[in-house]
């Protein structure tokens, strides 16, 4: 991506805890919504694979949290990554890489994949997910544990982590939740 916007990645459990208000570690929720708000003052570019769409629409949400997501989605600073040729054979490339070098017997999910090979190619900045634990029963690698030395695979450099607590997460100019809140309700918070 190029641009003076910074562009992070957005798993869609992101969506999910920004859409249902949900915290899942101390900090995190009002680091979402920080970036959020940087969304809405358009000084952030949120990009996500276009099947999002599906894992969020089949999750257990609401009507009213389905319009938001359709508002964010319809913003000239989201970006949708269309799970094309490109993405699918690099995150092909991605699964037979860990298939052939499991990590604890691991492996990640065609879904995880096709994320990760998105915010590679769409060069976000970060790809924020909460996804950080194996998941051994369904031989599940967590996204954030397919980062070695700073590369997926070996090859390809990104940046896999929790929502960043503290000053580190894309910020807004000081005066911009001001303005944000002037301008009427952004369908955040209550």
């Amino acid at each position: 991506m190029s641009g003076t916007r910074d562009a992070i990645y957005w798993d869609t459990c992101i969506f999910f805890a920004l859409l249902k208000k949900e915290e899942h570690r101390q900090g995190e929720f009002d680091s979402i919504l920080k970036s959020a708000l940087a969304f809405d003052a358009g000084s952030l570019i949120i990009v996500t694979s276009a099947i999002t769409i599906t894992e969020l629409m089949a999750g257990k949400i609401d009507q009213a949290q389905k319009d938001r997501f359709r508002q964010m989605a319809n913003r000239s600073n989201f970006m949708f990554v269309d799970a094309n040729d490109a993405v699918c054979s690099m995150a092909s490339e991605i699964r037979e890489y860990y298939f052939a070098n499991r990590i604890d017997d691991l492996y990640p999910t065609t879904p995880d994949s096709i994320h990760v090979a998105s915010a590679i190619l769409s060069q976000a900045s970060a790809l924020i997910t909460f996804d950080d634990n194996n998941k051994p029963k369904s031989k599940e690698l967590a996204m954030s544990k397919m980062v070695i030395a700073g590369k997926i695979a070996e090859k390809y450099p990104l940046k896999i982590c929790r929502p960043e607590v503290g000053e580190t997460q894309p910020s807004l100019p000081l005066d911009a939740p001001n303005q944000i809140e002037q301008e009427g309700d952004n369908g955040y918070d209550e």
